[in-house]
């Protein structure tokens, strides 16, 4: 009898799971389930109906059944990418980076690069005379970049530039383009408060120069921290960086080479160079509660036996050289000392201030810089014999409005707020988004260049001060932070400017002096050429456009 009674339990249990899985398992060549009747169909029919459907209960047991007629699926909903794949996975784009890591999320590499396209456009006196000045495109800059992540503790970043940076050609035209590196660096995240990053990178001097060349609101740098702060170079060192949350207290210090980017160290000197910034009202709901102040600095020193390469030229946003660290003829049998060099020498200190304001749609930003540093001057037959040594002061600054109309503002990001690339999964991911940036800058660049203040008989032949003023107007359409169309105008004033000789033939034709060392265009051209603008040009317009992918 208990024989009896454990099979019949066994059989009964088995019939229920069959039935189970096959109401739950639908195998490939199935046919799915039939849906629950409604409640139409399941309700009586009226006494007076007219209907002769028979009920399903009223069926005959002989009646086959008939096919089973499919079911609509329902419309998938439409979601956001954080609803529809909440697992990135081991390869994809999140977050605007492309990344490949393992399983367990110990190795992540970011494949990153940026092309920029650009064209541009000069116009003013004598200009259509000056082949450096024609209209042209250029690859600005062309890099392949390669980031990654071990253990969300070490994050490593290198690139490389295949750029031409430039309108200007070589010796008998030739193309001036090679590759170089560009950023290279280890970082090690011990804390917020504490990273320690090791390699070649932007210094942390000025709030432009801590931002991206690829996320700048105007195509390129303003001048000021070009000549001062020299924004686009990069240099070789140590850095330790950290802030709090939201950025309330940044800072960064780095002990650099100081000889500029892809360049050793030629005179077993450091500089250091430091830059803080704060946020005191983070964490408030006021309209400006990221106000941004910050300070930089940077001293350093270089040996006038060893140090042999020129000062900076000093350049427009549009590439134009409105004054040179060289003067006089090259090498020759008439000439056989050469040209003569400008050549930093001794101490160097440049210090610079910080304001941003922005809020829900305007943003102003304002920087400030000053420069004093020392120099000397060579001649190419031995560079290492000095003529004379002097000092260049400087100061300068820009202030300049930005206005969103429409689309997410500040998709581009933060200036000055430039850090190593690292993807938080834990945030949702987010589609693309747009923006219209509209721009107004006006900048100011005054220096002075005493070539012989610290020692030396006579003054240099460009010994005098150097005066530009520059008003800017900018649009850039965003997409992301992968994709931005820019067009920018300026125009760029060299009050007083004049040819460094007389023009033959003209009566009280003017002559450069130490009021201003700066030259238009039309400053440098030979007599004869176009004798107007020779004389009377003092302008110069820039209209540039950019197309550009960055990932």
């Amino acid at each position: 009898m208990s024989r009896l009674l454990i099979c019949s339990i066994a059989f009964t249990t088995l019939s229920l799971v069959r039935n189970l899985n096959a109401q739950t398992e639908t195998g490939p060549g199935s046919t799915p389930a039939q849906p629950a009747p409604s409640p139409a169909a399941e309700a009586p029919v009226p006494a007076n109906s007219s209907s002769t459907a028979t009920l399903p209960e009223e069926q005959p047991k002989s009646a086959a059944p008939g096919p089973a007629v499919p079911q609509p699926a329902p419309a998938a909903p439409i979601v956001g990418p954080a609803e529809r794949d909440p697992d990135p996975g081991t390869a994809g784009v999140y977050q605007g980076v492309f990344f490949i890591r393992d399983r367990k999320d110990v190795l992540r590499l970011y494949v990153q690069g940026r092309a920029m396209i650009d064209f541009y456009s000069f116009h003013g006196p004598g200009v259509t005379h000056v082949s450096s000045l024609n209209p042209s495109f250029l690859l600005r800059k062309v890099r392949l970049e390669l980031g990654g992540e071990l253990y969300r503790k070490v994050q490593w970043f290198f690139g490389g530039d295949f750029g031409m940076n430039s309108t200007s050609l070589g010796a008998n035209q030739s193309v001036v383009v090679r590759a170089a590196p560009a950023d290279v660096y280890v970082n090690y995240k011990a804390h917020p408060l504490l990273n320690v990053e090791l390699g070649q990178f932007d210094l942390p001097f000025t709030a432009e120069t801590r931002t991206s060349d690829k996320f700048l609101p105007f195509m390129e740098r303003s001048v000021p921290v070009r000549v001062i702060g020299k924004g686009n170079a990069k240099d070789t060192g140590l850095m330790l960086w950290g802030n709090l949350d939201k950025r309330r207290v940044a800072y960064a210090v780095s002990l650099v080479q100081g000889d500029g980017m892809n360049r050793p160290n030629v005179d077993h000197r450091f500089d250091v160079v430091a830059r803080t910034y704060v946020r005191p009202l983070a964490g408030t709901e006021l309209p400006i509660r990221d106000l941004q102040l910050g300070a930089s600095v940077r001293r350093g020193s270089r040996d006038q036996h060893l140090v042999n390469y020129d000062y900076p030229a000093m350049t427009t946003a549009g590439g134009y050289t409105f004054w040179k660290p060289t003067y006089g003829s090259a090498t020759s049998a008439s000439n056989p000392a050469g040209q003569t060099h400008v050549i930093p020498s001794d101490g160097q200190t440049l210090v610079a201030a910080e304001l941003r304001v922005p809020t829900e749609a305007f943003d102003f930003t304002f920087e400030g810089l000053y420069g004093s540093e020392n120099t000397r001057e060579a001649q190419d037959a031995n560079l290492s014999q000095s003529l004379r040594f002097g000092t260049l002061t400087s100061y300068g600054y820009y202030a300049q409005v930005g206005f969103w109309p429409f689309g997410n503002a500040y998709v581009n990001g933060v200036p000055g707020d430039q850090g190593v690339t690292s993807v938080d999964f834990s945030k949702p991911d987010k589609a693309p988004l747009s923006a219209l940036q509209l721009l107004l800058k006006w900048e100011q660049l005054s220096a002075h260049y005493r070539s012989n203040e610290r020692s030396g008989a006579t003054p240099s032949d460009i010994e005098g001060k150097i005066a530009l003023n520059a008003l800017s107007m900018g649009a850039t359409y965003w997409l992301g932070k992968v994709f931005r169309l820019s067009a920018n105008y300026g125009i760029n004033w060299f009050p007083h400017s004049a040819p460094s000789s007389a023009t033959p033939g003209q009566a009280n034709a003017r002559v450069w002096s130490d009021e201003q060392r700066a030259q238009a265009p039309g400053n440098t051209l030979s007599p004869g050429v176009d004798d107007s603008a020779r004389d009377h040009a003092h302008v110069l317009h820039e209209l540039s456009f950019r197309a550009q992918v960055a990932f």
